[in-house]
């Protein structure tokens, strides 16, 4: 059947798992209408005489008529309640599509809105560390607060952004304290010089200048330079999903990257019951996916980019284009298949599994999954379980994204062991619309970053015998900075 439609701002993803009648296409009889003629739907009453009665000659067309039409509702029910395959798999992509334009025309919708964001991470092994991040920043202003801490010290930083009157660049404020619990480690490598610069730094408030920026902007006005706003992004998305929608997320035979192989059948995946099935990468239609999506972008600033420092050639030339699809005809795709678990009643792709090593199946794999189960927040997971050549562990990525504020929590997990060697983190990270405008306040006392860069030299210098060593040319800072 049709994959289910859904309507502007109502989310592509039920808030449950069972299947919405009302939004079925398939029409049921109404179980409170008889079938047979009106005076068949009253009572009988019971016979007034001994004498039998005849039994009227529609009777037993009748009765075939009712088995006939609650067989075509049971088959109804059948074919909408337990749905082939290949439906399912249309409706989840179709699905899928629609869940992820709605997260971007959210996004776009508070580009220019204010952001907080805050996160944590802690290391266990092989050294305990931890820390934490936060801020709010709103165009060209804004703060990031850090701490963190280790080997028994701790030090906190924080960056401000504050443009001054009449400037389209800010100023850019940095200060770092903490610095005393380390100088005494530093010393023996940096020189008592350099560990005094250390500690006159520590707490200090040190500035770059906007001027710097300004320099830079004016040094490559006869540049090509990439300047991307945010209407150039919406387009360049717009072209994009127009593109996945036609290749990625469909069945369309003649236009599908992914295709169904084998139809394993019903199965539970992680407490959700799914449909599991094979799929691969048809290669042609790679190839014409590919060629869509480099005709797609060619007028956009996304081509700009990827022509950058190649202003002479063509987005083909730039790209060497003719020569990846000669590497795609003679790669092999034989491989290129992945396990599938699509939620059962087809509202979205719960799993897909590529397994890198051909021969260990069960022990090395790359999910890529959707632990959905209703709401707005669609909760994305990347797994990667390797158990290969002294290698061994886990590393789970996840982004919940929601639908309808574009805000976003992003996790990390990783446990592995390599020859012996183990590592062991966990970290968290979350971004979303902060309400009103970002306060900064302008930090008083702040020194010029040049200040802090030539005692830093001139310390290390005179304790390393650098005599080399001298101020860089700050006109040259950002030249190999490439948005």
């Amino acid at each position: 059947m049709d994959e289910q439609q859904t309507t502007g701002g109502t989310p592509p993803l039920p808030e449950n798992n069972e299947p919405q009648s009302q939004e079925l296409p398939v029409q049921q009889p109404q179980m409170n209408q008889s079938p047979v003629p009106e005076q068949m739907a009253e009572p009988m009453s019971a016979p007034r005489s001994p004498m039998k009665s005849a039994k009227p000659k529609w009777f037993l067309p009748a009765i075939l008529l009712a088995i006939l039409l609650l067989g075509g509702g049971a088959a109804a029910y059948v074919k909408v309640f337990q749905k082939s395959p290949e439906s399912l798999w249309k409706s989840a992509l179709a699905n899928t599509a629609d869940g992820i334009q709605e997260y971007l025309d959210a996004s776009f919708a508070r580009q220019n809105g204010a952001l907080e964001f805050n996160g944590s991470f802690k290391l266990t092994s092989p050294v305990a560390a931890d820390g934490s991040v936060n801020g709010q920043w709103q165009g060209q202003k804004g703060y990031v607060k850090l701490d963190v801490g280790a080997a028994g010290s701790r030090i906190n930083a924080e960056v401000r952004a504050f443009p001054p009157e009449g400037s389209e660049t800010p100023d850019i404020f940095i200060n770092v304290d903490g610095l005393d619990g380390i100088v005494g480690l530093l010393s023996p490598l940096a020189g008592s010089e350099a560990s005094q610069q250390i500690s006159a730094a520590n707490g200090q408030w040190y500035v770059i200048d906007h001027t710097l920026f300004d320099q830079y902007a004016t040094k490559n006005d006869d540049k090509t330079t990439l300047d991307i706003s945010s209407d150039d992004v919406k387009v360049i998305s717009d072209k994009v999903m127009t593109v996945l929608r036609a290749h990625v997320f469909t069945d369309d035979e003649t236009k599908a990257v992914f295709e169904i192989v084998e139809k394993y059948g019903k199965e539970d995946f992680e407490g959700m019951s799914t449909y599991k099935m094979l799929v691969r990468v048809n290669k042609e239609n790679f190839k014409s996916f590919l060629v869509d999506l480099k005709e797609a972008v060619k007028d956009t600033k996304l081509a700009d980019l990827m022509k950058s420092g190649q202003d002479d050639k063509t987005l083909e030339e730039a790209l060497d284009f003719e020569n990846i699809l000669s590497e795609i005809d003679r790669a092999d795709f034989s491989n290129m298949q992945a396990d599938v678990w699509v939620e059962a009643g087809g509202r979205f792709v719960r799993n897909v599994r590529l397994y890198p090593v051909k021969d260990k199946k069960d022990t090395n794999y790359l999910d890529i999954g959707l632990n959905y189960s209703g709401g707005d927040v669609l909760p994305f997971v990347l797994k990667a379980m390797i158990d290969d050549d002294g290698d061994k562990g886990t590393t789970t990525f996840g982004l919940e994204v929601n639908q309808k504020s574009a805000d976003l929590k992003a996790t990390l997990d990783v446990s592995v062991d390599s020859d012996g060697n183990s590592v062991k983190a966990s970290g968290e990270l979350q971004v979303k619309s902060h309400e009103g405008d970002v306060s900064v306040e302008k930090p008083e006392g702040a020194k010029s970053i040049y200040e802090l860069l030539g005692g830093f030299l001139q310390g290390f210098s005179e304790s390393s015998s650098l005599d080399e060593f001298q101020l860089p040319d700050t006109t040259q800072i950002l030249d190999d900075v490439e948005l």
